[in-house]
């Protein structure tokens, strides 16, 4: 009966201990080091629909252009791309950005863009881990990675991670938006056409 009893409390502190450790991690795939897209029109959220669409009927309203004075203009053939990659080992690991875009229409023209990122980030990295960073840090976060617009074109790279993220805490960046700002207007976000 002892030796059931001691086996029982054995058993239950290695779950115990186990459940303690698998609280202070949080979930990860093994591989998630790379992507890649490509730049949109960004336009404004619809909030008092004034149309539907026809298709399947839902409710739309008419489009504004997020940044009225910088996009891609409508006689050229634009295009665009971005590529992030895990670069790097150890404490030395970064994120590296690089991305080029063209057919830009003349009210870019000589303007600075800023790449920015909006993610929702969960690390290890905090003092009762795992933690989600509050969002409103993380919404348009700056890069420090700019372009600037000549002959209707740009092209940019760069990295983020010294300093900003710390290496081995199992940082899950959840992806929910990237642009290229002009002041503080997207003149191009993240996305897909769907011709």
């Amino acid at each position: 009966m002892r030796r059931t009893v001691l086996t029982f409390l054995v058993a239950a502190a290695g779950v115990l201990g186990l459940t303690g450790l698998a609280l202070a991690q949080h979930n990860e795939p093994s591989q998630a080091k790379k992507f890649q897209t490509t730049f949109v029109t960004p336009y404004n959220a619809c909030t008092a629909p004034n149309t539907t669409t026809k298709t399947l009927p839902l409710p739309a309203c008419t489009a504004v252009r997020s940044d009225p004075t910088c996009g891609f203009d409508t006689t050229a053939k634009g295009k665009a791309s971005v590529k992030t990659g895990i670069s790097g080992s150890g404490a030395s690991q970064v994120i590296k950005i690089s991305g080029k875009v063209s057919g830009l229409d003349a009210g870019c023209e000589g303007k600075t863009l800023a790449f920015v990122s909006t993610v929702r980030a969960t690390t290890d990295d905090c003092v009762t881990p795992p933690c989600t960073i509050l969002e409103a840090v993380t919404h348009d976060f700056p890069t420090g990675i700019t372009c600037n617009v000549a002959g209707g074109a740009c092209s940019f790279s760069g990295s983020v991670g010294a300093g900003t993220l710390a290496p081995g805490a199992n940082t899950g960046l959840q992806l929910e938006g990237c642009a290229l700002l002009n002041g503080s207007a997207h003149a191009l976000d993240c996305g897909i056409l769907f011709p």
